[in-house]
């Protein structure tokens, strides 16, 4: 025990705890949205920064104590700058205290006087290594049984919505397409001045069922689709947008939920083509709004921050052209992308299984990439400033039009069988320049509805996305779910 106490205190295992707490921790606190696998490869990862840095400081200072704790020490203010730097802003917010031109300098000249320091003068350490060895220990233990606990409490409240088996219902291929932030008709006429009666008649001649009148429970996108996966309103919450615990329990509603459940017990294989993790597929790849996968680990560190918070900045200031347009046409290509692999999946014939398809669009939410002939705007006008731009939401929202009635001709012409279609949208424009313009108009959606047995009995005027599921259940496959009061949660930014 005595000799196993003196090389925990002499050995600096804290080089390898660091990037084990780091990932394990991150793990835990997305459980369950984050795969094992891409969290063991991060972890190889950042095992890797702490060999190189290690490595890198030895060959400086010729002394393996002082180069693990340098390399410790230049890891860590990498990991933890988002706590620290949100921590520095809580007291000197709008100071130059907090500003990337001070902090990164001085970080880089305390690095280098210890790196002087310590190559002038021998330090044993072996009181701070036991000391980071047994803090770093107990966090990961901590960590050990808060998932120890939260995995042991499995019986999540949407496993106490009752759903029975229907053996003999039709299992159609369903789609449920989502297009971000498509306001519905009462907003577009009362404060856009925009009639929007072409595209509905266009889908009614398609054989969809406008919902009239339709509202979403929540004015932000994980919110809605929690709410519209679960079909529940969401416990427990802060109420805010920017909420990490807020948007956690959304991020595990909409991966794990009933509905999923469901289509699974009726045979049903899923397919996502969305922007979050659903089904436990991860999306191929985070939108600069959502985060997935490893994105939500390393979202606090140093170079994540960098990015997030000068990167703009710096290429428009240097006007390096190429960059601003990589950044803005970013989320155009995610979008296209996702668009292009429903397209391809349709034209697969459904023989082994039935599909549900969700596919998430984020058109015609900002930035507005094109005018209603589909004419590429000006890279000026995919500025986030240019959000509140109601005109360029009217011109790409006609464009939005197109793109959907083109993608429903498409399911129409490659289905087997008369398909469940369903397009929404998980909010309505929200981006108003004048703060007076009325709440409600975030909410006043877009719900059109395909159903195969075409019985639209159970969809009503008002009704909310809360309740689209179990509308649908209950009209297709034979449920009695019990629908819930329609209601807005308006949450802050």
């Amino acid at each position: 025990m005595n000799q196993l106490l003196r090389r925990y205190q002499s050995f600096p295992f804290y080089i390898l705890l660091l990037p084990l707490y780091f990932v394990f921790h991150g793990f835990v606190v997305n459980h369950p949205i984050i795969p094992v696998g891409v969290s063991l490869v991060l972890l190889m990862e950042y095992l890797g920064y702490s060999v190189l840095l290690s490595l890198f400081f030895f060959l400086l200072i010729r002394s393996w104590r002082p180069a693990f704790l340098l390399a410790f020490m230049v890891l860590a203010f990498h990991i933890f700058f988002g706590p620290l730097h949100d921590f520095l802003k809580s007291f000197a917010d709008q100071t130059f205290l907090v500003k990337y031109l001070f902090l990164l300098p001085l970080a880089l000249l305390v690095f280098l006087f210890l790196l002087v320091r310590f190559r002038k003068k021998k330090f044993a350490f072996k009181t701070l290594t036991l000391y980071l060895n047994l803090l770093l220990l107990v966090f990961i233990l901590i960590d050990v049984v808060t998932l120890s606990f939260s995995t042991g409490r499995e019986d999540k409240a949407h496993h106490k919505i009752k759903l029975v088996a229907c053996g003999r219902c039709d299992q159609p291929d369903i789609f449920l397409i989502i297009a971000d932030g498509y306001s519905g008709k009462i907003p577009l006429q009362e404060h856009f001045r925009f009639d929007n009666s072409f595209f509905e008649n266009q889908m009614r001649q398609r054989g969809f069922h406008v919902v009239d009148s339709t509202i979403s429970n929540y004015n932000y996108t994980p919110f809605t689709m929690a709410s519209i996966f679960s079909m529940d309103y969401l416990q427990g919450l802060e109420k805010s947008n920017r909420s990490l615990s807020d948007r956690s329990i959304c991020f595990k509603l909409i991966n794990d939920n009933p509905v999923v459940d469901f289509f699974k017990q009726q045979g049903y294989h899923t397919l996502n083509f969305g922007i979050f993790r659903f089904a436990d597929d991860l999306p191929y790849r985070s939108t600069s709004f959502y985060k997935s996968g490893t994105d939500l680990i390393r979202e606090q560190t140093l170079f994540t921050r960098m990015t997030r918070d000068i990167r703009f900045n710096l290429v428009t200031k240097l006007k390096i052209r190429s960059e601003i347009e990589r950044m803005a046409y970013y989320n155009l290509e995610i979008t296209q992308d996702l668009y292009n692999r429903t397209w391809n999946e349709i034209a697969k014939p459904s023989v082994t299984a039935p599909r549900f398809v969700y596919t998430h669009l984020e058109m015609p939410h900002y930035p507005y990439y094109f005018d209603s002939k589909g004419k590429p705007n000006a890279l000026e006008d995919l500025e986030e400033s240019r959000q509140v731009d109601e005109r360029l939401y009217i011109e790409f929202l006609q464009y939005t039009n197109q793109k959907i009635l083109k993608l429903t001709d498409h399911i129409m012409k490659h289905a087997q069988t008369p398909p469940l279609i369903m397009l929404m949208s998980d909010h309505a424009f929200r981006e108003y320049a004048n703060d007076s313009v009325d709440h409600k108009y975030h909410f006043m959606n877009l719900n059109m509805v395909k159903l195969p047995n075409k019985n639209y009995e159970g969809f009503y005027a008002g009704m909310s996305t809360v309740n689209q599921f179990r509308v649908v259940l209950n009209t297709q496959f034979r449920q009695q779910l019990p629908l819930l009061k329609d209601s807005t949660i308006y949450l802050n930014r």
